[in-house]
């Protein structure tokens, strides 16, 4: 009967740990690596439950040393991976404690292995092996029970079952070593005992991280949303500019904005802009930038004074952040394009019928750093049939398979290349040109920050 239960034990131990380890297989950033600690630990002692009972022998075939032999090696591995899983639900443990403890371990369980091994006896390493494991029991025993978590019904089981094991643990090896007076096993209760707690533990942090996971993917939904409302619908209808744009975060919200002002029939004041950082809160910073740039309507006619209140806008309200952006007007009655630059990448003029193309430089630094800041204005021509191209620097810093930079010249050289195609051909074509260079897919912007252009063709 006793065997019986053994094997129905292991039975179990062996199914909650494989299906432990296919779980962490499908939900690998919610509690992959807990998982898979869980499912090892499960596994390996249901594994060794089956092959030591005497009515399964037969049925695997092996020999009675190789048994031993096996579940000797089991028994050495079994502190490794459990300490490794008591670090990922504890952490680290004090002055990494826990972590060091299972690192050792991993080598006591070489070291073990590898004694029997050599002297030809299984568990020839007890005498070793014992001491070790009451020692490792009296340094964990004090982060389990100390260790006191937010989830009551998690401390009660974590406390209860850790202590069924090293009292299991102790008393088997005092029994070991001759010194109590009967011969008894009772590992397998105490072990069962911490295994059954930590099933309890692991699948409440499985659905405690599931429904945290769902609460943030909910919040980038709505960051999402944001980030979608404050950037243009549509590039801004005049009829003497043929006006195109592309903007790929590098994850769900980015850091990068463009806006547009339209002054007249035949003026347009827009803007291009770079948060350091991408995410969440390089989205929130963006959206004040758009504000602040929303705001400046009255003088946009002047790129320089623009970005010089939006500076004085900016500064203080975030840290660790900084802002680098391109602000242009362009005026078709005049002919021109009056900009200013906030320490972002110059943008391009190429002029019709020419192959070269101009960097526009005129500027200050970042937004957001000295509220005194004071940005110049440069002026350029920009007659029927010239292009203008605003972009960030997830453009020209975008890397290929060996770590190359896209850089400033193979845009150029591209430029002059497609110089005939539309402002919205040409943007399509640019990004499939990058998405070859690079072998990214095109949909999302490199990993590394947000890509965002503007192609602004003089009709």
């Amino acid at each position: 009967m006793r065997d019986l239960a053994l094997i129905a034990l292991g039975f179990v131990l062996v199914t909650f740990g494989t299906a432990s380890v296919l779980l962490a297989a499908a939900y690998w950033r919610v509690a992959g690596s807990r998982l898979v600690s869980f499912g090892l630990l499960a596994s390996l002692y249901g594994t060794r439950i089956l092959i030591s009972a005497p009515s399964l022998a037969p049925l695997f075939g092996f020999t009675r040393r190789t048994i031993l032999f096996t579940t000797a090696f089991i028994v050495y591995a079994l502190p490794a991976v459990g300490l490794l899983y008591a670090e990922q639900i504890r952490g680290p443990g004090w002055r990494g404690s826990l972590r060091r403890l299972w690192q050792i371990s991993l080598i006591a369980m070489a070291i073990f292995i590898a004694y029997d091994a050599l002297s030809g006896r299984p568990y020839a390493s007890l005498v070793a092996y014992r001491p070790f494991v009451i020692g490792v029991m009296v340094i964990l025993l004090p982060h389990v029970v100390l260790w006191r978590h937010h989830d009551r019904i998690e401390t009660i089981a974590r406390t209860t079952g850790t202590a069924s094991l090293a009292l299991a643990i102790i008393h088997d090896s005092l029994m070991g070593f001759g010194l109590l007076p009967w011969q008894v096993s009772v590992e397998a209760y105490g072990l069962s005992l911490f295994l059954l707690s930590l099933g309890v533990v692991t699948a409440r942090r499985f659905f405690a991280d599931q429904h945290e996971l769902a609460v943030v993917e909910s919040e980038m939904a709505t960051a999402r949303s944001i980030q979608a409302s404050i950037l243009p619908g549509a590039a801004p209808a005049i009829a003497c500019f043929d006006i195109a744009v592309r903007f790929l975060p590098a994850r769900s919200v980015g850091g990068d904005v463009y806006d547009f002002l339209p002054v007249g029939e035949r003026q347009l004041a827009l803007l291009v802009a770079d948060v350091t950082g991408h995410g969440v809160a390089a989205a929130l910073i963006a959206s004040m930038v758009k504000v602040a740039f929303s705001s400046q309507s009255a003088h946009a006619h002047q790129p320089g004074r623009v970005l010089t209140e939006m500076n004085r806008v900016l500064s203080g309200h975030f840290e660790r952040h900084f802002v680098t952006a391109a602000c242009v007007y362009l005026d078709a009655d005049a002919a021109s394009a009056s900009y200013s630059l906030a320490g972002h990448p110059p943008p391009l003029l190429r002029a019709h019928g020419s192959l070269d193309t101009v960097q526009l430089q005129e500027g200050g630094v970042p937004l957001g750093l000295f509220p005194d800041a004071v940005y110049p204005t440069g002026t350029i021509g920009f007659a029927p049939g010239d292009r203008l191209m605003l972009y960030t620097d997830g453009l020209t810093e975008a890397r290929n398979g060996p770590g190359a930079w896209f850089g400033d010249g193979e845009l150029q050289s591209f430029m002059a290349a497609n110089r005939e195609a539309s402002a919205g051909a040409f943007v399509e074509d640019l990004m499939a040109h990058l998405t070859r260079w690079s072998g990214r897919d095109g949909r999302q912007a490199d990993d590394d920050d947000d890509l965002t252009v503007v192609v602004v063709d003089r009709r």
